[in-house]
């Protein structure tokens, strides 16, 4: 299930600290029992257990997986937590090695991803036949790419490759405790026989080296997966020599061309009489903004000239 579909979306709980911070007792078992053993991750398991078990239960509501952020195992410290139980505050200050917390904190981590997990409000783009649609996916950080730059995979091995996803300058970057990129002016390359994608020219040159193995996120608004009905275009092919193959050049509303998440492609039927004539439609493909070329073959052994005609024609993404 994808955001857009959702009006209510469910956060699980942060994991527990194992340590009693501040001495608050936040955290008691059977009997009073202030902070036994085991206790920390027995709970935090069952609250997190409890939210999944919630998922696809209705076709509105979504849950958040905020285990990208604070793991799911109990550890002594967690630099996102303020205490043994709640997320850490925006700091003012980043500290180092062990001593170590995030600049923005455990509740800001937990904004981000919130605001990665909606992704930005469905609206249409000029001229489009449908709404765009909220876009979310999830990568797997592979390594740093120098400053400001970042190679990401795919999470799922057996699902596509982080290469073949859409993702575009209008997209934005959100990486767990490190926070949230516009890729406005970002270079996106896919390395020819490699599954994964870079990114480079993230804003702020932020150093991704350390965040190697973490999960990032991907948002935007792209074009839906169809742009609508049919377009009904009158289509007038030239003259077309027996044994000839000629091209024609048509007008269909937001035909796209390039790899980029707008990208489309074809589907036509004919008018009726360039098939009862023999002619044989090779091929239909967008060469510019709104522009289709058509590839048409004359096997016949006289020349043709067809009168103007209606085609259908569906664009799709």
């Amino acid at each position: 299930m994808t955001c857009p579909a959702a009006d209510i979306v469910l956060r699980i709980p942060n994991t527990f600290s194992t340590t009693d911070s501040g001495a608050l007792n936040l955290v008691q078992g059977t009997g009073g029992v202030i902070n036994p053993a085991g206790a920390e991750e027995d709970y935090s398991t069952l609250i997190r257990d409890a939210y999944l078990s919630l998922e696809g239960v209705w076709s509105h509501v979504q849950v958040m997986d905020t285990s990208s952020i604070f793991g799911t195992q109990a550890t002594a410290r967690n630099p996102m937590l303020g205490d043994q139980v709640h997320p850490s505050p925006r700091s003012s200050a980043m500290g180092t090695g062990p001593t170590w917390v995030p600049l923005n904190g455990g509740d800001v981590a937990i904004a981000d991803l919130l605001a990665a997990t909606i992704g930005q409000k469905s609206t249409a783009t000029p001229g489009d036949l449908m709404l765009a649609q909220r876009f979310r996916q999830e990568f797997l950080v592979v390594a740093g790419a120098g400053a400001g730059g970042v190679d990401l995979a795919a999470v799922y091995p057996l699902g596509p490759t982080a290469a073949q996803q859409p993702i575009t300058q209008a997209d934005s970057l959100y990486v767990p405790g490190l926070g949230q990129f516009a890729m406005t002016s970002a270079s996106i390359s896919r390395t020819f026989a490699t599954n994964s994608i870079r990114i480079t020219n993230l804003p702020g040159s932020p150093d991704l080296t350390a965040y190697s193995g973490r999960v990032a996120v991907v948002t935007g608004a792209h074009p839906g997966p169809t742009t609508g009905d049919r377009q009904i275009v009158s289509v007038d092919l030239p003259s077309i020599a027996a044994g000839a193959i000629v091209t024609a050049t048509v007008a269909v509303t937001i035909a796209r061309t390039g790899d980029r998440g707008d990208a489309t492609s074809i589907t036509v039927s004919p008018a009726a009489a360039s098939t009862t004539s023999g002619l044989i439609l090779q091929n239909a493909y967008p060469t510019a903004n709104d522009v289709v070329t058509l590839v048409i073959y004359n096997p016949t052994a006289g020349a043709m000239d067809l009168a103007a005609a209606n085609w259908a024609f569906w664009v799709l993404r």
